[in-house]
């Protein structure tokens, strides 16, 4: 019986062990495929394997506990404890071993599942870590650009301002708190218009309304002037730019204002000091028109008077007398120059100068420049040579009647600064410039080197102030500068004991054509006038100026003369005699000349009469405006005897 039950123990403890080695080969099984798989569902494997580990030593021990009970009933303890020993030293080896290493297993396998755990943990935190770095490496480098930004408007010269659709206030730069006098906490979230004066703070909640409704900028994106209201409420007139953006679906406006008070401030006192100094220039031309007349007065009755004494056919003079009168005449025609300079340099210098260019014919002005440098010549032995008769030149773009001044002063001076029985030659030639090179070679003394540099600066006579020649020291000043008005040029080559040789160079047309006139011959003399039943009204308030016009018209067959010195008595004789010919000054007592002019022109009985200007008022602006106005000729004073005959004549033929 005892047996029979020992053996039933041995034979359930076998049962059990095969059945933990049954297990334990599952699981072993398990986990190697469990190694396979680890990566698709290791953290499944390791409290697999440990529990297996568990169970096989729980079952064993269980085994253990069963066997000893059901032996310590049928045989003594000591037999049932060595029975147990027999059987645990032929079954622990397999079983215990293989609970532990499967409970080791589970737990290293659970380490290696936990250190995976970690490693992607520690991973995470690694991301993690990664992301808040960048995070605030981003964040450092926003506040780092919007302080750039801030610093950036706050060094701004100009305001800044941004408002929203309401027009409060989001921001305001140091500029704009300088410019208005208000601080930026002042005025962010307050609206815009406590920055306007009344006249425009009314208009902007409109402005902005129709904007925002219709689109129709008017003044978005448009810079204007308006008036902006500062703290201590002065206004001052600024510049403004609005532009406009977008931001987080926010429609923002910038306002870029410029405190214009200085240029404002500048540009009337800009403004001021050309009136006052337009009010100069203009005090100036009369003063000058005015002087230039009251000079010219009297020398018209000197010059005048020396003319008729000098040409009296019924009273000739001895030769002394002769002598004398030149002299006067000489002295008077020097002083004439030295006021047609100074009037013409004044002109110059003030900017007042007019020209009028067109296409003139360089002949005309060639010959008649050489008619009259040819009677100076021959006072003096000197021969005139014209090279320009077989040369075909084009027209240039000058004014002709400073085009002849540049041109009579620089023959003049071949004349005056020449030997006796020396020569003058006259020279033109077409450059490939598109210019005409007008030359004048004289056989005088030359210019000294040292001295040239100071040849067109003005009152310079470069050494001949106590010369029996006389001169003014500016004509080449003159002559210079009008050259350079008709943008052309003037140079000149001296040898010194040799001569000089002045070239003027102006602008040749663009094939402009231009009708070649005839010039007419100059007279030295005055020639009688043969007219048949002919008046002549001459209207004049100076009594000198009358008597030297009756002598003149008196040694006139044919001519009957009427006077009258002021301008409404002479409008009243031209209604009752219908003169022939008329001759009128300008600066009359009553109406002056250019309304006597009017009134004549616009009655059917005079309309017709020819009538000539004879004025001491010779500035050039007024020799235009006198042609302009109809005159049939335009004579200053002091007159030339020759020239007023002439234009008698002229005007006798036309009548």
């Amino acid at each position: 019986m005892c047996q029979q039950m020992i053996w039933n123990s041995i034979a359930l403890m076998t049962a059990i062990d095969l059945l933990v080695m049954g297990i334990t080969a599952l699981a072993v099984w398990s986990v190697i495929r469990g190694r396979a798989a680890h990566k698709a569902a290791g953290t499944k494997i390791a409290p697999l394997v440990m529990v297996i580990g568990l169970v096989s030593l729980g079952l064993f021990y269980f085994a253990d506990l069963l066997a000893m009970h059901v032996l310590s009933r049928f045989i003594p303890m000591a037999e049932s404890m060595a029975t147990m020993e027999y059987l645990h030293l032929n079954f622990s080896w397999l079983t215990i071993p293989t609970g532990i290493a499967f409970i080791v297993g589970g737990v290293i396998y659970t380490n290696q599942d936990l250190n995976h755990l970690f490693l992607e943990f520690k991973q995470s935190q690694l991301n993690i870590t990664k992301e808040l770095l960048e995070r605030q490496k981003a964040e450092r480098a926003l506040k780092r650009n919007e302080n750039r930004l801030t610093q950036i408007l706050d060094t701004a010269t100009s305001g800044i301002i941004t408002i929203d659709e309401m027009g409060e206030i989001i921001s305001f730069n140091r500029a704009a708190e300088v410019i208005f006098g208000y601080s930026a906490i002042e005025t962010i979230g307050r609206n815009v218009k406590m920055l306007m004066p009344q006249a425009y703070a009314g208009k902007y909640d409109s402005f902005i309304a129709n904007y925002l409704k219709t689109g129709e900028a008017r003044i978005i994106g448009i810079g204007r002037e308006v008036e902006g209201l500062r703290k201590d409420g002065s206004e001052f007139p600024m510049e403004l730019g609005i532009s406009e953006l977008e931001m987080d679906g926010e429609r923002l406006f910038t306002g870029l204002v410029t405190d214009i008070s200085q240029r404002k401030q500048a540009e009337e006192e800009l403004i001021k000091a050309k009136e006052e100094a337009e009010k100069a220039n203009q005090a100036k031309s009369e003063f000058l028109s005015s002087m230039s007349h009251e000079l010219r007065t009297p020398m018209n009755a000197i010059l005048g008077f020396a003319q008729l004494m000098e040409n009296n056919p019924k009273y000739p003079l001895y030769e002394s007398g002769k002598e004398s009168v030149e002299q006067i005449i000489k002295g008077g025609d020097h002083l004439l120059t030295l006021i047609d300079d100074v009037l013409n340099l004044a002109q110059i210098e003030s900017g007042q100068l007019s020209l009028s260019l067109e296409a003139t014919d360089p002949a005309d002005i060639f010959e008649e420049c050489l008619a009259l440098t040819r009677t100076l010549a021959e006072k003096q032995s000197i021969e005139v040579i014209d090279r320009t008769l077989n040369t075909e030149l084009s027209a240039v773009m000058v004014d002709p009647t400073r085009f002849r001044q540049v041109l009579l002063n620089i023959l003049s001076n071949a004349v005056k600064y020449n030997h006796e029985n020396g020569s003058v030659i006259l020279k033109a030639k077409e450059t490939a410039r598109g210019m005409l090179c007008v030359s004048v070679t004289d056989t005088g003394p030359g210019i000294p080197k040292e001295k040239q540099d100071q040849l067109f600066q003005p009152f310079s006579r470069l050494g001949l102030e106590a010369s029996d020649i006389k001169g003014t020291g500016i004509g080449l000043t003159i002559t210079k500068q009008i050259v350079e008005l008709m943008k052309g040029r003037i140079h000149f080559e001296s040898a010194f004991g040799k001569g000089s040789t002045f070239s003027v160079e102006v602008p040749l047309t663009e094939d402009v054509p231009v009708e070649r006139k005839k010039a007419q011959k100059v007279q030295a003399d005055a020639q009688p006038y043969n007219a048949d039943g002919h008046t002549m009204l001459y209207v004049e308030d100076n009594p000198a100026n009358l008597k030297l016009m009756e002598t003149l018209i008196g040694r006139m067959e044919g001519i009957t003369m009427l006077s009258a010195h002021t301008g409404e008595l002479g409008l009243e004789l031209a209604e009752a005699h219908k003169p022939d010919v008329i001759i009128l000054d300008i600066n009359l007592p009553g109406i002056d000349g250019f309304h006597a002019l009017h009134r004549l022109k616009e009655s059917e009985f005079t309309r017709n009469i020819p009538v000539i200007a004879m004025t001491a008022n010779a500035m050039a602006s007024e020799i235009e405006r006198g042609l302009e106005a109809g005159f049939h000729r335009y004579l200053t004073k002091p007159i030339r005897i020759h020239e007023v005959t002439a234009a008698l004549e002229n005007a006798l033929e036309a009548a």
